[in-house]
């Protein structure tokens, strides 16, 4: 049991509160002595993120977080100091030391409201979640990964409160190739063309904001097989490790790599791959919440 210090600040519950919690969650860390909160984000593929996060932590918390950006890494740490102000957060749930040995959950004031749930599946998804294609299908999925199966485990519990169906959780071991041991990590995917609609129209992720016109080029680089071999194959001379980058150089050059492939490329035709791979091919219709989800890009790409 961890001593809370006597003047730690009153957190008022919220939304944009438990969308904090689920950050920390995701990607912070408070230690025992209760000294700080420190947040990692990636400096190079985060920028606006991590503007975000720290508006957020200074109107919740009331100070300026500390930005130290790694020599060796593009790592990026966003602290606060002060045992008043972790003190607050550990008063609204969160546990103080190591995440993964704690196996972590949601905080229970959480679960009780529909807006707070949303709120924290925010914050989760924006740090160890992925929005992505899955190239067979040609459809976006979303995706939930963290060491802690609890924390998963009520991921998984609060989309379906919210009526969005999840896949089941499950179990894999990943090998860090740093500390050259296993680790246990459990994930849950969200696979349903109206649910991920649902997800994002419900929840409004920040790295849906900042991924959704990379999505619809992928989508679009689907559509011949032949043509999309040669775009990764360009890819993978400039991006050697074959992963997405979510900066403004890799967009370009997919954009370039798609146009020299005879593709049409704009605002219309990404949105419009988007919109087809959240088409149900059976119904030939698009759910309530995917129209919801193309009319916001096409209000914030006119």
């Amino acid at each position: 049991m961890f001593d809370i210090p006597r003047n730690s600040i009153e957190l008022e519950e919220s939304e944009k509160l438990a969308e904090l919690i689920g950050i920390i969650l995701g990607d912070g860390q408070i230690p025992e002595d209760l000294y700080s909160i420190k947040i990692t984000l990636d400096g190079k593929e985060q920028i606006e993120y991590i503007q975000y996060v720290k508006t957020l932590m200074e109107n919740l918390l009331n100070k300026t977080p500390k930005i130290h950006p790694r020599k060796d890494s593009n790592a990026t740490y966003l602290v606060v100091y002060g045992k008043d102000v972790v003190g607050g957060l550990v008063k609204k749930g969160l546990v103080p030391g190591n995440k993964v040995r704690n196996q972590v959950g949601t905080p229970l004031w959480i679960k009780k409201r529909k807006e707070y749930q949303i709120g924290i599946l925010k914050g989760l998804v924006d740090t160890d979640g992925s929005i992505f294609v899955k190239k067979a299908q040609k459809s976006i999925r979303i995706g939930f990964q963290n060491h802690s199966q609890p924390l998963v485990k009520d991921f998984k519990e609060m989309c379906e409160s919210l009526d969005i169906k999840t896949g089941e959780v499950t179990k894999y071991i990943r090998v860090d190739p740093k500390r050259k041991k296993n680790i246990k990590q459990y994930d849950v995917l969200i696979a349903g063309k109206s649910e991920v609609s649902k997800f994002i129209d419900l929840v409004k992720p920040e790295k849906w904001k900042d991924r959704a016109d990379l999505l619809g080029l992928k989508l679009i680089s689907l559509e011949d097989p032949q043509k999309r071999k040669e775009i990764e194959k360009e890819l993978i001379n400039i991006y050697p490790d074959g992963r997405s980058h979510y900066t403004d150089d890799y967009k370009s050059l997919c954009k370039n790599l798609c146009k020299k492939q005879g593709y049409d490329i704009n605002n219309q035709s990404i949105i419009q791959a988007i919109e087809d791979s959240l088409t149900n091919k059976n119904e030939k219709q698009i759910s309530i919440q995917g129209k919801k989800v193309i009319d916001e890009l096409k209000q914030r790409w006119k």
